[in-house]
């Protein structure tokens, strides 16, 4: 075995690179931001929507229940062909109830799926803004250290002759 030592020397990016990448931050800071932003309004509508849909259809099945019982109790005093009329109403209405059924279950499962995305793009930007923030501090460190490092070189007394 050699008793080699490898170094490994990793060189700074370019202050272009790192300005890059901070701009490349902040884009996609803003984009997560516009996409919240918008799945947020898409949820509300989607939630206005299902509230409609939802009190049609509780109206709806009040009316067919109120009708239901008109139907039995006016049916026996009633024609036979009045009594069907109005059962086969009853029954279009409550297939009407059916399908607002159907639909308030698709607007639910369409805010669920808004509302994971959603929840995928405020991750992404707690991310992104954490690395913000970490890049942040380790620029005012190197900046400090910069700083620290001018200052202990001016107070010492070794200056090269000029």
């Amino acid at each position: 075995m050699s008793d080699r030592a490898i170094i490994i020397v990793e060189e700074d990016p370019s202050r272009d690179e790192h300005e890059q990448r901070s701009r490349k931050l902040k884009k996609d800071l803003n984009r997560a931001r516009k996409n919240i932003n918008e799945l947020q309004r898409k949820i509300i509508n989607t939630e206005k929507e299902i509230d409609e849909v939802s009190r049609a259809k509780e109206t709806l099945e009040e009316k067919n229940k109120k009708f239901e019982s008109v139907i039995r109790q006016k049916g026996g005093g009633s024609s036979r062909k009045a009594v069907q009329s109005g059962t086969r109403q009853l029954r279009s209405s409550e297939n009407t109830s059916a399908d607002r059924g159907l639909k308030l279950n698709r607007l639910k499962d369409k805010r669920h799926g808004l509302e994971v995305m959603k929840m995928g793009w405020e991750t992404w930007r707690k991310n992104v803004e954490e690395e913000c923030r970490r890049r942040a501090i380790f620029g005012d460190r190197m900046r400090n250290e910069e700083l620290q490092s001018c200052e202990s070189w001016e107070e010492s007394s070794y200056h090269p002759p000029r």
